[in-house]
């Protein structure tokens, strides 16, 4: 932003960077509810959980199916 060439430019930067952090902040609003949910779930063991599970999935849909991984 402090090197942009002109007002256009900086105006540019500082979309793109309002951008990226609302991308950043949806993330960590879903991982949030990611723990919460596995802190408060009643099954025996919330990696069995489908509520879980759709939480995981909706984190990272592309890893869906190895919430281990995600989770750990």
């Amino acid at each position: 932003m402090l090197t942009a060439d002109d007002a256009a430019a900086r105006r540019g930067v500082l979309d793109r960077h309002h951008a990226e952090l609302d991308r950043r902040i949806a993330r960590a609003q879903q991982s949030k509810s990611l723990v919460e949910h596995a802190l408060a779930c009643p099954a025996e063991d919330f990696m069995h959980c489908p509520e879980f599970e759709r939480l995981v999935h909706d984190l990272d849909p592309a890893r869906h199916g190895r919430a281990a991984d995600r989770a750990g």
